[in-house]
């Protein structure tokens, strides 16, 4: 699989990887890659990782391979991380950031893998971040 080339970013689309799955986004989306802690919190499922600062906000870290049904990873001091646009205040941590690539290189259908074998897919931000699994990131209280 190809980068895009330099300066042509018509067709590119972010590449990522979390857990086994890539994932694309459009980069004009608004999200940014960063390096940062995670603090915990208390009380949350696995896949809530805690909380990060980022330009004077605090913003829920998500595991987005472990809210799709992977195993969560320990955190690290450092992870890496994508912050989603305003309103969302989150940020998810990923394995991998693939850069921008050519969207003309890649398949994002199932059944049609591109050449190297892997199904892309797009990340819809706005779908994630109002499922219900996302919306109720705390344990239940043992009665």
């Amino acid at each position: 699989m190809s980068s895009a080339p330099p300066g042509d970013h018509s067709d590119a689309l972010l590449g990522f990887i979390a857990g086994d799955e890539y994932w694309l986004l459009e980069p004009d989306s608004g999200v940014q890659v960063i390096d940062a802690a995670i603090t915990p919190v208390p009380l949350a499922k696995p896949w809530y990782l805690g909380l990060v600062r980022h330009r004077q906000r605090l913003l829920g870290a998500i595991d987005l391979a472990g809210i799709r049904g992977a195993e969560v990873a320990p955190v690290k001091s450092i992870e890496r991380l994508l912050v989603l646009p305003s309103p969302w205040h989150t940020a998810l941590r990923v394995d991998r950031v693939q850069g921008l690539i050519d969207a003309a290189q890649v398949s994002t259908t199932e059944a049609d893998p591109d050449a190297g074998g892997v199904r892309w897919r797009r990340l819809d931000i706005q779908r994630l971040c109002t499922s219900a699994e996302f919306l109720d990131a705390g344990l239940r209280a043992m009665a």
